[in-house]
């Protein structure tokens, strides 16, 4: 894909992938030479934005993952192992984090705390890395396993006054 893309012109083509697991070998393990620049970041999900940010678990957690990320995802960028144009940025540092995505509960479903939400959006718009904000998040839906985390964004008339919207939109 990736020198197909480099054939046709496109400069820069970013190819990530969704590995469904909280392994973080396993999602690094896609991001070694001549595959994906990055993937969605499960790992983190599971490990900071739940069991931190949610749940309550010591902030070591952050930091024993982000080590882990520095051995188990690509150093290199991609473009330079397949010769093609790909992105120029290691795959280590542009890793696709989500707080809530289309596979897994929303943050909101279990503990209807927009505090702790808050806490974690802050994280997701920091931190190293390509913040993915699945649509609903801003509106504070709180859908549980798939469908449920699937609500109908129309269903909230896209209220652009309630907390989580403008700290997303001041984000």
């Amino acid at each position: 894909v990736r020198e197909y893309a480099f054939q046709v012109g496109k400069d820069n083509f970013f190819m990530f992938g969704e590995v469904f697991d909280g392994a973080d070998w396993l999602l690094g393990s896609y991001t070694a030479p001549g595959m994906l620049d990055s993937v969605f970041y499960f790992s983190q999900k599971f490990r900071v934005y739940d069991a931190v940010f949610k749940y309550g678990a010591p902030t070591s957690e952050i930091e024993e993952l982000w080590a882990e990320r520095r051995v188990n995802y690509g150093t290199e960028p991609q473009g330079a192992v397949v010769d093609a144009d790909g992105v120029p940025i290691p795959p280590q540092e542009m890793l696709v984090n989500f707080v809530d995505n289309h596979d897994v509960p929303r943050f909101l479903y279990e503990l209807p705390d927009t505090n702790r939400l808050h806490n974690a959006m802050m994280l997701l718009f920091t931190q190293d890395g390509i913040p993915c904000l699945y649509y609903g998040t801003e509106q504070q839906f709180d859908g549980g396993n798939d469908p449920g985390n699937r609500e109908p964004l129309w269903w909230s008339d896209f209220d652009q006054t309630n907390p989580t919207y403008d700290f997303v939109r001041r984000l």
